[in-house]
């Protein structure tokens, strides 16, 4: 058996935190993004479904409306970040 490597744990370790750095910083546009949505049902259904983790049902349960129209809601939206990214 050989020692421990400490370089590759080293490496390891550096790749993991700038990971997770580059996940908050998703995470952080992501919720500027929902905050910025002028519809407060779309700003609470995006955010329980990409914050929360919620399925279409639960939120569709939450807010009291069907679960197609919670899809409406999110393709809608997702629909409008893909126009605003193509430009």
């Amino acid at each position: 058996v050989v020692g421990y490597d400490y370089a590759k744990q080293t490496r390891m370790q550096t790749m993991y935190e700038n990971r997770i750095k580059r996940i908050t910083e998703h995470m952080m546009a992501v919720e500027e993004y929902i905050d910025g949505l002028p519809n407060s049902i779309s700003r609470r259904v995006m955010s329980m479904f990409y914050l929360q983790g919620m399925t279409q049902k639960s939120i569709s349960c939450t807010i009291h409306k069907s679960q197609a129209k919670v899809s409406r809601i999110l393709s809608a939206e997702l629909s409008k970040i893909r126009k605003g990214s193509s430009e």
